[in-house]
This record gives C-alpha cells, structure tokens and sequence, in this order.
C-alpha cells in the first residue's frame, strides 16, 4: 500500500516535466559585433546566472543557442538585463563547514554573464551560482569589479570581510554620507539596489533606474473549503476479507492554504502547507456486526505546486502533497458493537489539479490510501477521499522580480 502511494506521488513528479511549459518572450541580444536582434527568448527566470539561453527569431522559426562565446547582452523585456563581462570573483563557499582562517577572496578570472540590477552611471550587478552569490559594480565606463564580502573563521568564530563598504566609500560614496550609514549597510540586494539608486540619483544622472521587472505574488494565504468523497473500507483478520464498506459519503472541511511563491522560474512553483480540519461520521449494519465510525482531526499536508499561465490572469496548476501523521485526532474511534478501534495513520499522499483566477481558485484533488488502524497488527482500515476545493486568498502580497 505505502508503495502505491509513493507510486503515485513520483507519478506527480513525473508529469510535472510534461505540464511545465516555459514561455518564449520577447527579448534582445546584442552579439560580438554590437548588434542588437529582436527575439524571443525562452524565459527560465534564472535563479542562477545562466552561462546559455534559448531563443527564437520568430515564433515559429527554430529555436538557437545564445552562449558567452557569442552573445554580449540579453534581455527579456520588463527583466533585469544579462551582460557578459571578463572578472576577477570570489568563489569561496559560505558554508560553515567550508570556511578557513584565510579573510582574503580567492580570485579567479572567469567570463560570467551578470545580472544588471542598476543602470545608471554607477552600475550594480548581481552574480549567483548554487552556493554563492555575489555583487559587482561599476563607474561610467570602467571595468566591472566585485564588491568583496567574505566570511571566515577568527579564533573558532565566525568573522566578516566586508570591504565592499570601504570600496563604496572610496569609490561610489553618496556625497555628504557618514561613515556611520555604511556600517549600516548589508551585503545583500535590497540594500545595495537602494544605496546605488540613491547614489546615481544623487549625481543627477538622468540614466538612472532600477531595470524594469515585473510585479510577482511571494506569498498567498487562502481559506479552503471543501466538498469530499470518503471512502473507508475495514478489513477483518477473522473472515481473512475486506468486509465492511462505507464508499463515497459526502463529507465538508475547512483549511488555509499558505503559499511561499519561488523567486525563479518565472513564479511557476509554490512552496504549501494546507492545515485542514475535517470530521467523517457514519454507521450501518453488516448482519450482526453495528460499525460506526467518528472521525475528526487536524491534517498538516504540505507539499509543490507547478503553475501554467495562460491569458486574461488565469492559471492552471498541478500540485503534490506528503499529509503527515502529525495531525491530531479529537478522540476519534472506530466502534464495532461495544469494541473501540483507537484511530492511528501513517503519511500518505495527495496530488491534484486545479484552476485559479485572480483571488479566487478550484482544486480537485485525491488523497491516496491512509490505514487508520495501522497500531493493530491484523486489522487494517483503508481510507481514501477525493476533494473539490474551492480558495480564496484572504492575502497576497507582491515583490519585485
């Protein structure tokens, strides 16, 4: 039974490869002879700096490979920008178990294709591979360099190399700031994008601006509500057969739904977790045996979804969830005559499929089998639902890509 379930959760897995189709947006290169070509450009939304990308030069030509031998600058429109430069950068990892004594970068002299986050006179870009991630800037139309900030050990502890503030000071400094604001300022993206706008605003260029990006939802929290069909069948050691059966009985719950939106790939993937309180209650006769049941608990499944856009705001998904033991049952039982069966489960899974526009969605979902007498060695009780689930998103709120 466990491994029907699993079956079918890595049948879910599966078929997110065949759902997920990237889109071809409209786009720019610039190649080794500064021209600039109008293209579509398969938008992955990179969450590491890509060092290849795909593109098109019509919408149904063929599709061709833009790489760092042949491409200078690519963009797809309303996104940061991608430019190919020649630099000295840091590698070292920041994983406490790979850190050394050394506060030095260890430089190596690679060609990358950063991430333009500010244009402007001073210019900052953004580099991100698995581990690290690194900021570069910079001034009119000197070379690109990295903003150096490296940690290491001191006596056992943990310490910061964080020179970038020096390098801002010394070379990118807003006129008339203290030494104290740059003690302030932290080597991540929401402080150096705000510091180099307010640093090119300061100098009057007129070229300044954050490069365009679009609105993306980071984080929805829905009320879900739901119509199920519940199945439970019991299976007596005695007769050696499944022999009491309760099949598809109309049940209501009640949940919320918090949804972590992934800051790549376009927005496609939710991270979820969907606390659902539910309760099934039914009774019959099977010859001399009266089997009631009452059901009530708290489940926890937490799990993926994959979004497929469409247009008008309308999004199709298809989601995977691993529902937990961790859930609480109110004192709920399994009667045979005067005998109470005490409600035990193990993780089970769900998948499902579902539709959503603008704050409102509906979902179809099917949770695979949960054995509710699993602490008793012979009985066993196989329960299954399906779910139409209605949300609606009490809140969402949005970031900038």
């Amino acid at each position: 039974m466990r491994k029907t379930n699993l079956f079918c959760f890595l049948l879910l897995l599966v078929s997110f490869s065949t759902f997920s189709q990237i889109r071809f947006e409209k786009g720019y290169l610039i190649d080794n002879e500064n021209k600039r070509t109008e293209c579509l450009i398969r938008n992955l939304d990179w969450k590491n700096n890509p060092s290849e990308f795909i593109y098109k030069l019509d919408g149904s030509g063929k599709t061709e490979t833009g790489t760092l031998l042949n491409v200078k600058e690519f963009g797809v429109y309303n996104s940061p920008a991608y430019v190919r430069s020649t630099v000295e950068i840091d590698r070292t990892s920041s994983s406490l178990e790979n850190l050394t004594g050394d506060k030095n970068p260890f430089w190596s002299r690679e060609t990358i294709f950063l991430k333009l986050l500010v244009q402007g006179k001073y210019k900052l870009y953004y580099y991100e591979d698995k581990s690290i991630n690194r900021f570069f800037f910079s001034v009119s139309d000197t070379s690109i360099r990295q903003l150096i900030y490296k940690e290491y050990l001191l006596d056992g502890d943990l310490a910061y190399n964080a020179k970038f503030r020096q390098q801002l000071w010394l070379e990118a400094r807003i006129p008339n700031a203290s030494m104290a604001s740059f003690e302030k300022l932290d080597y991540r993206k929401q402080d150096l994008e705000k510091y180099f706008l307010r640093l090119n605003e300061s100098t009057s260029d007129s070229l300044t601006q954050p490069m365009n990006r679009t609105k993306r939802e980071s984080f929805n929290l829905k009320i879900t509500p739901a119509l199920n069909l519940s199945s439970i069948s019991i299976y007596n050691p005695l007769y050696n057969k499944w022999m009491y059966h309760f099949q598809n009985y109309p049940t209501l719950n009640i949940g919320f739904e918090t949804e972590f939106i992934l800051p790549f790939n376009t927005n496609k993937w939710g991270l979820l977790v969907n606390p659902i309180f539910q309760s099934f209650k039914a009774e019959k006769d099977f010859g001399s045996t009266h089997v009631r049941i009452d059901l009530r608990s708290v489940e926890f499944p937490f799990g993926i979804r994959y979004y497929s856009y469409l247009k008008n705001n309308l999004k199709l998904f298809i989601d995977g969830f691993y529902n937990s033991a961790l859930g609480y049952n109110f004192n709920s039982g399994i009667y045979m005559n005067t005998f109470k069966f005490e409600v035990g489960t193990l993780g089970s899974f769900a998948v499902g499929a579902g539709i959503e526009k603008d704050r409102l969605s509906f979902e179809f979902r099917y949770y695979t089998i949960r054995d509710l007498m699993q602490n008793y060695n012979y009985w066993q009780c196989n329960n299954t639902r399906l779910s139409f689930q209605l949300g609606y998103k009490l809140i969402r709120t949005r970031k900038d890509n």
